[in-house]
Formats: C-alpha cells, sequence, structure tokens
C-alpha cells in the first residue's frame, strides 16, 4: 500500500517536473541559438520586476487574503527567515569544510561569498510557482508569503555584496569598496578579512556616512514596485469594503481588478521562459558557440581572477551539496520534528510550534517542501551581469547553473515526492 502511494506521488511530481521542462524548451531554444541574449533577458527582468509581478502580487493579495487566510501565510514568514539563516549556517560550513580548496585560500573573496549567496537564496516563485500550478493549481498567494524576507534579503544584504564583488575586481577599487565588501555580508569561513589598516576612513564623518549610505539602500528596498504591491494588496484584501469594490461582481472598479488579474497571470510562465532563457544563454557562452558581445558582460578593467577548472569543479560540487543535499535534508529534519511534537499531542491537539509552523495544511507543506528543495535563485546569474562581475566568474555561476539545473531534475522530484508522502 505505502509502495502504491509513493508510486502515485512520484508519478505526480515526475508530470510536474516533466510539464515545467516542457513549457520552459522554447526559451532554452532561443536562448541557445542567439535569438535572445543577455541584454534582453535584463531588460525583460526589469519589466517583470517592475510592472507585471505586482499586478499578479496586488490581483493575489487582493482578491484571495482574508483575515483568515492571513493565519494560513504568516507562518510562511518564519520559515522563510529559518531558511535564510540555515543557509548562512550551510554556507559557512561548506566554506569551512572546504578551507583547502583554491577558491577557498585565504584572500579569496569572490567565490566564497557566491556560494554563500547560492545556497541562501533558492529560486522563490520561477521554479515553485509553475510547480505549484501543475501540482495544486493554487499557490500563489502561499509563496508570496515566503516573499517578504527573502526579498529583504536578497535585495538589501545580496545585491549590495555583489555590488561591492564587483567593485572590488576593478583595478581602481579603494577603501570605500573594500569596507563595503567586508560589512555587507560576513564571510562565510568564519575568518577574520585581510583588509590593510588604510582601507578604514578614520574620520567619523566618513564612517558615518557609510552607515547612512547603507540604510538608505536598505530603506530604498520599501519603495520598490513588488513591495509596495503587496502593502496595497494586503490592505485591498483585510478590508471586504474595498476588496469587493475592486473584486466584486459589478463593481465600479471590478474592470481594473479583472485587468490586473489578466496582466498578471502571464508571470508563472513568463518566468520560466526567463529561466530557461537563462541557461540557454549561458550554454552557448559556455560552449563558446558566440563570445560575449556585450560590454556590461566583459567591462574594461574588470577582468577579475581566472578561475582554473579544478577549482570550479570543487566550487560546483560545494555549492550543489550544500544547496540539494543539506538544505533539504536540515529542512526534513524540522519538519519531521515538528510532526512528531504533533503525533505526540495530548488527547491528538497539536499545541505551540507544531501548531504554529506546520499546521494540518497541505498547500502550506508543499509550499514549505518546495522552498526547502529549490534550487538557487534566477537573480544570481543575472545579476552578475548587472553589477558587471568578471566575465570568468560569470562563466563560473553559468556553469553551475547548468550542472544544477540540470540536476533537479533528480533531486526535486526524490525530495518533493518524499516529502508529499512523509508528511
Amino acid at each position: 500500500m505505502v509502495a502504491t502511494g509513493l508510486a502515485s506521488i512520484t508519478g505526480t511530481v515526475i508530470q510536474a517536473v516533466l510539464t515545467i521542462a516542457v513549457t520552459g524548451a522554447p526559451g532554452f531554444i532561443a536562448g541557445f541559438r542567439g535569438l535572445i541574449d543577455q541584454d534582453f533577458l535584463r531588460s525583460l527582468s526589469r519589466f517583470k520586476m517592475d510592472c507585471l509581478t505586482p499586478c499578479l502580487i496586488f490581483a493575489t493579495f487582493g482578491s484571495r487574503l482574508t483575515l483568515e487566510r492571513l493565519g494560513r501565510v504568516w507562518p510562511l514568514v518564519v520559515w522563510s527567515c529559518v531558511q535564510l539563516c540555515t543557509g548562512v549556517v550551510v554556507s559557512a560550513f561548506l566554506a569551512r569544510a572546504n578551507a583547502r580548496a583554491e577558491w577557498a585560500r585565504p584572500g579569496s573573496v569572490v567565490l566564497p561569498r557566491l556560494l554563500q549567496l547560492a545556497v541562501c537564496f533558492q529560486n522563490i516563485g520561477a521554479f515553485s510557482l509553475p510547480m505549484l500550478q501543475t501540482l495544486c493549481q493554487d499557490g500563489a498567494l502561499m509563496v508570496f508569503g515566503y516573499h517578504v524576507p527573502w526579498d529583504l534579503a536578497m535585495w538589501t544584504q545580496g545585491y549590495s555584496c555583489l555590488q561591492a564583488l564587483a567593485a572590488l575586481q576593478k583595478p581602481s577599487a579603494g577603501a570605500l569598496a573594500s569596507v563595503q565588501a567586508a560589512a555587507v555580508l560576513p564571510d562565510p569561513r568564519g575568518l577574520p578579512a585581510q583588509r590593510r589598516p588604510t582601507q578604514f576612513p578614520r574620520h567619523p564623518l566618513q564612517r558615518l556616512t557609510l552607515q547612512v549610505q547603507a540604510c538608505g539602500r536598505a530603506l530604498a528596498h520599501f519603495t520598490n514596485p513588488i513591495f509596495a504591491a503587496m502593502i496595497l494588496g494586503m490592505l485591498v484584501g483585510l478590508v471586504p469594503p474595498l476588496r469587493q469594490l475592486f473584486f466584486g461582481a459589478g463593481a465600479p472598479l471590478e474592470p481594473v481588478g479583472a485587468g490586473l488579474k489578466r496582466v498578471g497571470g502571464i508571470v508563472p510562465v513568463l518566468a520560466l521562459q526567463m529561466l530557461s532563457g537563462t541557461l540557454g544563454c549561458a550554454s552557448r557562452q559556455l560552449l563558446r558557440l558566440e563570445p560575449s558581445r556585450s560590454p556590461k558582460a566583459s567591462p574594461a578593467g574588470a577582468a577579475g581572477p581566472m578561475v582554473q577548472p579544478g577549482a570550479l569543479a570543487s566550487w560546483v560540487a560545494a555549492i550543489l551539496v550544500g544547496k540539494l543535499v543539506l538544505m533539504p535534508a536540515l529542512g526534513f529534519a524540522a519538519f519531521a520534528a515538528l510532526a512528531r511534537l504533533r503525533r505526540g499531542a495530548v488527547g491528538g491537539v497539536a499545541t505551540g510550534p507544531s501548531e504554529v509552523l506546520w499546521p494540518d495544511d497541505r498547500l502550506l507543506r508543499t509550499v514549505v517542501i518546495l522552498q526547502w528543495s529549490a534550487p538557487s535563485c534566477l537573480s544570481l546569474i543575472t545579476l552578475c551581469y548587472r553589477v558587471n562581475l568578471s566575465e570568468s566568474v560569470t562563466q563560473a555561476v553559468a556553469a553551475l547553473y547548468l550542472v544544477m539545473y540540470a540536476a533537479i531534475v533528480v533531486t526535486t522530484t526524490f525530495w518533493v515526492s518524499a516529502g508529499l508522502m512523509l508528511f
């Protein structure tokens, strides 16, 4: 009986994975054949994030969020924070375990920091939304509950770290770039930073300026369209008269709500095409079918350190183990502990953390399982191009993504099937 149930769940997950693969095939083919390039994908990403995704978020929260459903969504915010913190711990463990590797030697900065970002930040939407639509047909509201801590961390700490790494690779990198690179994220190896005394601003006013700039970058996140759409959508959803005004039958602003739903409805498919298109472009560049022609991909003076094949293989292997094996395994350990607390509840009534974080909600559990088993985020490779990291480092990230997204055909099927069966 158990074998029959496992086979049924595994078949469903395999069907979902194959559906995503077929849906993303046009984007990969277009990227591989050179019909689209990284500049186009960069512009399309900005259009999606600034226009289309806010429409989906506002329509999803405004039409579906109620006080009852808010109780279902907010535990995902806690799970998102726990996953980010776990990623920091796992990346530190991997960096220490590979301390003798060439890419992790003292003085190396770029690849250890990229390992940390790749392990901490999962593909929260472009992968999970299509999977949920195939498995459950309704999961957008739950996924966006995961977005709040993820967005705050990615577009403040993560993006600032990439900008600082790009600045450090320039020959003209000065004190400000060195201090920013050391400050935005802790060294994943837990080692003291190698700095010259002259790299620190000595004047108190200069140090205060650095702090004000960092706070300004953090506060700027709250003005981005995605966060604003989330707040406005929650306001509309939680206030019944406003929800009725936009999404009620025959309401005065019903055309606005219907239009936003229609525009936002294309986001999952478009995100998947962007993901596969990025992988196609990376494949084309990696196989040297077309040399990089974009000045943004290899700017003058940003040659950066060359990544040797041996170091690249070790670095990719470390990230694959951390992201596709250790992170899901630690997540499953937490799921099992909470499930055991529920089973051992007095009188069969679960209370405390097990009821709050692991309620008897199949959709919530599916979302959490998918997020913990998801690959690294699409934004990482896109931002490597945007901040002008060196071509050798960008190609290393491209190689990582090609291997990782090929591997998830097996790992995602295993973890999601096991998760749905066990929990």
